[in-house]
């Protein structure tokens, strides 16, 4: 936290908030997972300190919410969203923004005309597999394939995979 609140005085807070997660990310085994958890726990929108945030895995804005017994893999990019409880994530998992970047102006860069970082909303009981890019909502109850890239909305209970993912099945079947 020291480096943290020094760090904002220098460059400001999403800024210092950012760098300060990149260097937590990178300590590791159970010493590392508690100092996350708990500078999470102060730092972001919300954060249950009965999580999980494995090495590797950093939030570039503090506009996130975790709730309990929520697990994040290694080497995650997590950006503003809202996971609930119960919630799997795993390794090398990408929340981001589908608006993330600007590129309508043809006389300025895109690296300079900034963006929109819409929040994503993962519901409870969600299992998303390895590797898999997330750039919308994904209901309750639902699990996304390993690799998945999620550019659409997923209804609750929803079974999807593939690029772009596309629901296989659900885990209910309503009467």
């Amino acid at each position: 936290l020291l480096y943290y609140f020094l760090l904002w005085r220098i460059i400001g807070k999403n800024k210092a908030f950012a760098d300060t997660s990149q260097v937590l990310s990178l300590i590791p085994g159970a010493f590392g997972k508690v100092t996350r958890r708990g500078f999470y726990y102060l730092s972001l929108k919300q954060c249950s300190p009965l999580c999980i945030i494995d090495f590797g895995t950093f939030f570039p804005s503090p506009d996130v919410v975790i709730q309990k017994h929520t697990y994040l893999g290694a080497q995650c990019i997590i950006a503003p969203c809202e996971i609930g409880q119960n919630t799997m994530i795993g390794s090398a998992v990408h929340l981001v923004s589908k608006n993330a970047h600007s590129f309508n102006m043809l006389d300025t860069g895109i690296r300079m005309q900034g963006g929109n970082w819409d929040p994503i909303r993962i519901g409870h009981d969600v299992w998303i597999g390895n590797k898999a890019i997330i750039m919308a909502d994904v209901g309750s109850h639902c699990v996304i394939g390993a690799g998945a890239v999620v550019v659409k909305p997923i209804d609750d209970w929803s079974i999807a995979v593939g690029n772009p993912a596309r629901v296989t099945r659900k885990r209910r079947y309503d009467k």
